[in-house]
């Protein structure tokens, strides 16, 4: 199963994609660039530090991404 968010309000779906006794992927889109697009880690405090402490995939718009909107 793969589940992919970028706010707190992807939390449970995220942990729901893990639950399961099958193969799983969370992954968290990490919107922290706002040169080229915006920052938001303000609505995903919570969901970022449940990723970090569950190891799910976190993905830096920053750092990950090398265009964002040509």
């Amino acid at each position: 199963m793969l589940a992919v968010g970028n706010s707190n309000g992807d939390l449970h779906m995220l942990r729901f994609a893990e639950s399961a006794d099958r193969p799983s992927l969370s992954v968290l889109i990490r919107h922290d660039d706002r040169e080229r697009e915006y920052e938001y880690d303000k609505g995903a405090r919570r969901v970022l530090k449940a990723a970090r402490q569950r190891g799910w995939t976190i993905v830096s718009m920053k750092d990950d991404w090398k265009v964002i909107f040509p």
